[in-house]
């Protein structure tokens, strides 16, 4: 792991993306994630998707925007607290007015079903119509059906 922290200054991106599957278990790549999300987000978003490190969800994480993309479909106490500290970083859900920001928020909720995930795609609804329909992917509930079916039809309720 020595190695992977010297050739991170020359080529952070690729060490990044290769912090997946075994090595990601390894008590060293957290901390060496964290040190490349400033150089290298995408890739480190990358590395976090597929991966069981601790340090996804982890509220003490760099709170960018590829640790959100990564908390798709990961629900709890871990996951919901680094959103809670992106959402915060940017004044709050309230204060989200991009589509952008939006569409981020949204990603982070994927595939998850509970009362918060719910309550921020309908206050990004009117924002990003399409990525709050986006994150309903993957959830077989009534409401999500019901969702489905009023995008389609054009009408917008919850």
């Amino acid at each position: 792991m020595a190695a992977a922290h010297e050739l991170a200054t020359i080529a952070p991106g690729p060490i990044a993306r290769s912090l997946t599957g075994l090595l990601a278990e390894h008590p060293a790549s957290a901390a060496l994630l964290r040190s490349l999300v400033e150089i290298a987000p995408r890739e480190v978003g990358s590395a976090c998707g597929g991966a069981t490190t601790r340090w996804r969800g982890d509220p003490r994480a760099p709170a960018a925007d590829p640790l959100m993309h990564s908390l798709g479909a990961v629900a709890g106490p871990r996951a919901w607290a680094a959103r809670d500290r992106w959402l915060a970083d940017r004044g709050g859900l309230g204060a989200i007015a991009s589509v952008a920001t939006a569409e981020i928020a949204c990603k982070s909720v994927e595939a998850i079903g509970d009362a918060r995930a719910w309550e921020l795609r309908k206050a990004l609804r009117e924002i990003a119509p399409v990525a709050a329909l986006e994150a309903t992917f993957g959830l077989v509930d009534d409401r999500s059906w019901k969702w489905r079916e009023r995008s389609s039809s054009g009408h917008r309720r919850s």
